[in-house]
């Protein structure tokens, strides 16, 4: 009787045993931190870093400086981007603090001591540049920048590294430097009124970002693009997007039973860090332009006009969305973070729980009707910026294009790094 007893319950543990198992299948995932990335200069290559910190814009010296047209004396200094001047991507910088010892940056041999930007270029001597806060600072050269048609104070670095460009770019140029006491961009205010609504005061100022502190993406969805883009050699990387953050499925939480689809991301109202006191807050999709389809390992951007080229011309067949631009596609998701959070430290490796949320203005649906197979905008003219530089397009494509007003221009600059 006992041995028939024991037979009974062999099979109710191996039952119980599959339903634990089904049970952690089917679990939700956890996001992994796969790589950071800091971009000192708006526009230029980034720095890959293993940990960074928040601060009250974002990122430690994420598009802390500039690089602007024109001379020291000029009224207004207009922002250089890929856009108008994509080999900026080439230009690798590095902030390394030296200490007593001898050291190597770029292959060269350093005797100097305290906080440096080094820069290198194509066909350039390496530049070395000492970071001062605003109060060491004996004078500092307050300059106007301009930033999607609004004007913003900054501190100019002086001549030597103005040269460095000037020479690199073959038009004159400054380098300006945020000025954390006189700094007041903010988030658009229609993207602060997208957040879904927390108990705590929320990060709003930003550096020389185009709009919000943070930008996020996803493996999962680059995986998607890069398997809807024909040609195999139009294949697409994380560069092109010039993501703060990349996040991937933590392989020990998933399985094919959990797998988060891609654009999972359109979603997440919130980032939960499991091991640390930190959340990020959604402040809405990432609407992209023409810095895309520039090539970061050869700075250069495709002839023609965005629509032809890739991940644009992808990208808008099912990333193009009427609550955003219906004439700009979407790809990854801007994040703040609460006051609370600054001076936190984030790592590769650390491990989130995303919070879903969904809301009217940020539903995640398919724009079929708007999008032609050929991503083109359906019963409208393809529209173009004016600040798109458009000396590749013949003259028979510009005529087709239809110009927008300087208002419309200014909202569809933001999408520019």
């Amino acid at each position: 009787m006992e041995i028939q007893t024991g037979k009974a319950i062999v099979p109710i543990l191996t039952i119980a045993g599959c339903l634990y198992y089904l049970k952690t299948l089917t679990k939700k995932p956890k996001l992994r931190i796969k790589s950071l990335h800091v971009y000192p200069i708006k526009s230029c290559s980034s720095i890959d870093v293993e940990e960074i910190s928040l601060t009250n814009t974002g990122l430690l010296y994420d598009r802390k400086w500039v690089v602007v047209k024109g001379n020291k004396e000029a009224p207004n200094h207009i922002v250089y981007t890929q856009r108008q001047l994509p080999k900026l991507v080439l230009v690798k910088p590095v902030i390394k603090n030296y200490g007593e010892e001898e050291t190597t940056c770029f292959g060269e041999k350093i005797e100097m001591k305290g906080l440096y930007l080094i820069l290198k270029a194509p066909n350039m001597e390496n530049f070395y540049m000492k970071i001062k806060k605003e109060e060491e600072r004996e004078e500092a050269y307050m300059t106007d920048v301009e930033l999607f048609g609004e004007t913003f104070s900054g501190i100019d670095e002086g001549e030597e590294i103005a040269e460095w460009f000037t020479r690199y770019l073959g038009k004159e140029c400054r380098v300006v430097c945020l000025s954390e006491s006189t700094n007041e961009r903010t988030m658009p205010e229609e993207d602060i009124k997208r957040m879904p609504a927390v108990d705590e005061e929320i990060v709003e100022k930003t550096a020389y970002v185009d709009e919000h502190p943070l930008l996020v993406t996803f493996e999962n969805s680059l995986r998607d693009l890069n398997n809807r883009i024909s040609d195999s050699k139009s294949k697409i990387t994380m560069k092109n997007f010039r993501p703060n953050i990349v996040l991937e499925e933590d392989p020990s939480s998933s399985s094919f039973l959990n797998h988060l689809p891609p654009f999972s991301e359109d979603s997440w109202g919130f980032l939960k860090f499991v091991h640390k006191d930190i959340t990020f807050v959604s402040t809405g999709k990432k609407v992209r332009c023409v810095m895309t389809t520039v090539n970061p390992e050869t700075g250069i951007k495709p002839k023609g006009f965005p629509k032809d080229n890739e991940p644009f011309k992808t990208l808008m067949k099912y990333r193009a969305f009427a609550d955003y631009r219906i004439d700009r596609p979407t790809f990854g998701q801007a994040f703040s973070f609460p006051t609370s959070n600054v001076n936190s430290s984030i790592s590769v490796g650390d491990l989130l729980d995303f919070v879903v949320i969904e809301a009217d203005n940020n539903k995640k649906e398919e724009n079929n009707n708007n999008n032609n197979e050929d991503g083109n905008i359906s019963g409208e003219e393809e529209l173009v910026d004016e600040d798109d530089d458009i000396e590749n397009v013949s003259e028979e494509e510009l005529k087709s294009e239809k110009k927008l007003d300087q208002s419309s221009r200014i909202y569809l600059d933001h999408g520019r790094y």
